[in-house]
């Protein structure tokens, strides 16, 4: 079973296990977390997830490749799917390894970020 598909039944399972809440879903599945949250979207296996934690990759890391404007735009969808569910962002550290240099602007850039959200429907 492909990874994106099996995180999405991995959550199901685990809420319907201990019809509960889970309290933290760290995720670092190396430039899959894209597809693998857009697949628990679609199944809003999210909604009983207090803090998700994901350690982002770009492009770079996964084919050693420049990410293009259209790799954004859906990083970007991604991004504004983990808010539109009530996620909010709360911690982002940059990890030291995997930085590369753009080959638009020539910067030294990192393709590795550690993001955490907290699920605002748990907030007091």
């Amino acid at each position: 079973m492909p990874i994106v598909r099996y995180l999405g039944v991995l959550c199901s399972c685990l809420l319907f296990m201990y019809q509960s809440t889970i309290d933290i879903l760290k995720m670092d599945i190396e430039y899959s977390e894209w597809e693998s949250l857009e697949a628990i979207f679609a199944e809003r296996s999210l909604r009983n997830v207090k803090q998700l934690m994901v350690e982002f990759h770009t492009m770079e890391v996964h084919e050693g490749k420049s990410s293009s404007s259209r790799n954004f735009a859906y990083y970007w969808q991604i991004l504004r799917g983990i808010d539109r569910l009530g996620f909010k962002q709360w911690h982002y550290l940059r990890t030291p390894t995997g930085g590369y240099k753009s080959a638009h602007t020539a910067k030294q850039l990192g393709c590795c970020a550690n993001v955490y959200f907290v699920n605002t429907a748990y907030l007091l």
